[in-house]
């Protein structure tokens, strides 16, 4: 309903980005990161090891959330990255 409604909460990201995955290359932990072609997994040992991965089928800034309804005018709430 954006524009009429500017309803907006701040939400905390329940890992930070972590995921379970380990680099192939260097043993360290591939975290997500989003860039304007979407998300990737890279290792967290940038920059001495640059490995990343890509994510397919990943949400986009776009993607709504089900269930869950602006409290203002009861439309649905869109996941935004910022």
């Amino acid at each position: 309903n954006y524009p009429k409604c500017k309803y907006i909460k701040q939400t905390e990201n329940a890992n930070d980005g972590a995921n379970q995955e380990l680099c192939e290359k260097c043993g360290g932990e591939m975290v997500q990161k989003f860039s304007r072609n979407g998300a990737f997994l890279a290792c967290n040992n940038y920059p001495e090891c640059k490995n990343t991965k890509s994510l397919k089928n990943t949400p986009n800034a776009k993607e709504t959330i089900e269930g869950v309804k602006c409290p203002e005018c009861g439309g649905d709430i869109a996941l935004k990255r910022s």
